[in-house]
């Protein structure tokens, strides 16, 4: 744009401006008396400048360095990429082997849920059929009840006192389930 250039050239007088290489071609540049005219300033590659006031030359030193549109060694920061990358994978096994771990552990434990409830379904099945023997034995025993009485009384005894221990070891090994199950679910937790 003829504007933007009419502007550098009244406010930054770039039509005396010089690009170099380094300092030394710089300082030739600037002493050639077929340049001195023309040529007042310099600027080098790093961003250090050099300018003649008067007949004498001047350094600016740059600010800071320029880097490379990729940074200061491409190797290295594939390197460091690759190192990251690397360690992302690893962490990603590791979290891989928790979970099939953890899925494994609640498989596990839902298969011992389901055992303990067909273990509970049978010791259930077995009671209400000790209670329908129980039944069957009375209705018999009743009609019965002559000079048998006394020893069927006995018998019908024995086996109700049978069925109540049977009763009792049921609702032990149902409260021993019950507490086996909390434990596992405590633990898959």
């Amino acid at each position: 744009d003829a504007n933007i250039q009419n502007l550098l050239i009244d406010q930054r007088r770039i039509e005396s401006t010089l690009l170099c290489e380094d300092r030394t071609a710089a300082d030739k540049l600037l002493r050639d008396p077929s340049l001195a005219r023309v040529a007042h300033e310099v600027y080098l590659a790093d961003g250090s400048r050099m300018f003649t006031r008067n007949g004498s030359t001047a350094f600016v030193a740059g600010r800071r360095p320029r880097r490379s549109i990729f940074g200061a060694n491409l190797d290295v920061q594939i390197r460091e990429s690759q190192t990251k990358l690397d360690e992302c994978r690893a962490q990603t096994r590791a979290l891989q082997g928790e979970l099939q771990q953890a899925d494994l552990a609640h498989k596990m434990a839902k298969a011992k849920d389901a055992t303990a409830a067909r273990e509970q379904t049978a010791k259930e099945a077995q009671l209400r059929q000790i209670d329908r023997e129980i039944a069957v034995l009375s209705a018999q025993a009743a009609p019965q009840q002559s000079a048998e009485e006394s020893g069927r009384e006995e018998e019908l005894k024995e086996l109700e006192q049978s069925a109540a221990e049977l009763q009792q070891n049921i609702e032990k090994l149902i409260k021993e389930e019950a507490s086996l199950t909390e434990q596992l679910r405590t633990q898959i937790v």
